[in-house]
């Protein structure tokens, strides 16, 4: 099947909380300032929740490790260090 064009769904804050209601069984319409408030609260704290997830980049600190003997197979992390986030092998100058 061949497209013609790209499309980006952006809704507005608006159009979930219509969403929201509407998925509940009350109309758009018959909502009050309080349930708009609510709404926009709880989406609030809902993105609050999300942003205080998952890996923060000011807590990643680079560390080069070059393995000096042959069949070195393992290395200490650094002291305060907890986990390898990413790795990179390079040989010779390569990346593989």
């Amino acid at each position: 099947m061949a497209t013609s064009s790209t499309f980006i769904f952006n809704p507005e804050l608006a159009d979930h909380i219509d969403e929201a209601f509407e998925r509940c069984g009350i109309d758009p319409a018959d909502l009050k300032a309080r349930h708009i408030r609510s709404a926009t609260r709880s989406a609030n704290l809902v993105m609050s929740d999300w942003q205080n997830f998952g890996f923060k980049q000011f807590t990643l600190v680079k560390i080069t490790h070059t393995f000096a003997a042959i069949g070195e197979i393992s290395f200490i992390l650094p002291t305060g260090g907890f986990d390898i986030f990413h790795a990179t092998l390079k040989r010779d100058g390569r990346e593989s």
